[in-house]
């Protein structure tokens, strides 16, 4: 019995596309020149904290997500699969399915503890499978609400990495311009030798040094985004993942499953009282069972319930054996969601603890 439907291939979001496509929509536009027009080369200060506001919109912003980061929900979900899958193993087909052999030389009283004992078995394993149901729709509206979460954080860092990457594009087209003045300034000196343009010219040297710095360091700063959105997409994308397998493979399989198991119970429960009555009637009416066409009336009703449960354990069969292999898929998916928000988790705090290191120095 296989679950329909197809799990969302992850590919990890290309920053850098997101990247090109900010930097072309900025090029030449007054947007641009208005934040390069905030650097003041007579006014140093206007470079060493130039973009400094963007950077630590970022770094918090991706400190939020690292908060975000926890494996508690994994954990949990973690529990709740082991505990169905000790509950699936519990179940044992062949014993709902199997004919009491040898019952007609039975006690009624024998076969009826029997029937007894499967019956309050099966009820409790349906008990505890309704539970595990209702804790796996409130494992699911987890999920639905950690992604409407993490959709507003990923609104937030790439707004934050677009204002960021503008100032680094406004800091690199401010080195461009410091460059070009320089260079001017240089040649005059050539044609005119005139010593009064040094001071200047000492001036712009240091301010572009000062800017090409401080345009690297928001680019350390910018690292951080790089980490931190597309983390937030695998997760979200893997979350979606576990919420399609918990929907298609459980919530909807269990209730189903569990309605099948209690009639699979049902029938064999009846199909041991009816075996359990003939025994008991053929000992008491031995001169009665010895007709051929009340043993062939018995034979018939045996089959027919027999057909009953086998038609019925037969699909019972099949969605046991989904919800097993389903468990174990369930577990696949958790185990690469946590090794890769680990991973992503390690590239982050790696990319933030550089962003403390210059901040420090500053």
């Amino acid at each position: 019995m296989a679950n329909e439907f197809e799990l969302d291939e992850f590919r990890p979001y290309d920053i850098s596309a997101e990247r090109q496509i900010i930097t072309e929509s900025l090029a030449g536009t007054d947007e641009l020149d208005a934040v390069v027009s905030t650097l003041d080369v007579a006014d140093l200060n206007t470079i060493t904290s130039f973009g400094k506001r963007a950077a630590e919109q970022v770094a918090q912003a991706s400190d939020a997500v690292l908060k975000n980061v926890s494996m508690n929900q994994i954990s949990e979900s973690s529990d709740v699969m082991n505990e169905l899958a000790k509950l699936m193993s519990k179940i044992n087909i062949g014993e709902i399915q199997a004919e009491a052999k040898g019952i007609m030389g039975k006690f009624f009283g024998n076969t009826e503890k029997q029937a007894d004992r499967i019956y309050e078995k099966y009820r409790v394993i349906g008990e505890e499978t309704d539970k595990i149901f209702i804790r796996l729709k409130q494992y699911e509206a987890k999920i639905a609400d950690s992604n409407r979460n993490l959709n507003r954080m990923f609104e937030a860092n790439t707004a934050y990495y677009r204002e960021l990457v503008k100032y680094i594009a406004a800091g690199e087209q401010g080195c461009r311009e410091i460059e070009d003045y320089l260079n001017e300034l240089k040649d005059e000196f050539a044609k005119t030798g005139d010593k009064l343009l040094f001071p200047e010219m000492e001036n712009l040297e240091n301010a572009l040094m000062l800017l090409q710095n401080r345009t690297n360091d928001l680019k350390i700063a910018e690292s951080i985004a790089i980490q931190s959105v597309p983390m937030i997409k695998a997760m979200e994308l893997s979350n979606s993942n576990l919420m399609k397998k918990i929907n298609t493979a459980f919530l909807v399989t269990l209730p189903i499953f569990n309605q099948s198991l209690s009639q699979a119970v049902s029938v064999k429960r009846q199909t041991l009282e009816n075996k359990a009555m003939a025994a008991l009637n053929r000992r008491m009416e031995e001169e009665i069972l010895a007709n051929a066409r009340d043993n062939v009336h018995r034979e018939q009703l045996e089959q027919r319930l027999n057909a009953g449960a086998q038609g019925k354990n037969t699909k019972l069969s099949e969605l046991h054996s989904a919800i097993v292999g389903s468990i174990d898929e369930f577990k696949k998916l958790q185990n690469n969601a946590a090794k890769q928000r680990i991973d992503y988790q390690t590239a982050l705090v790696r990319a933030m603890a550089r962003f403390d290191g210059i901040n420090k120095k500053a």
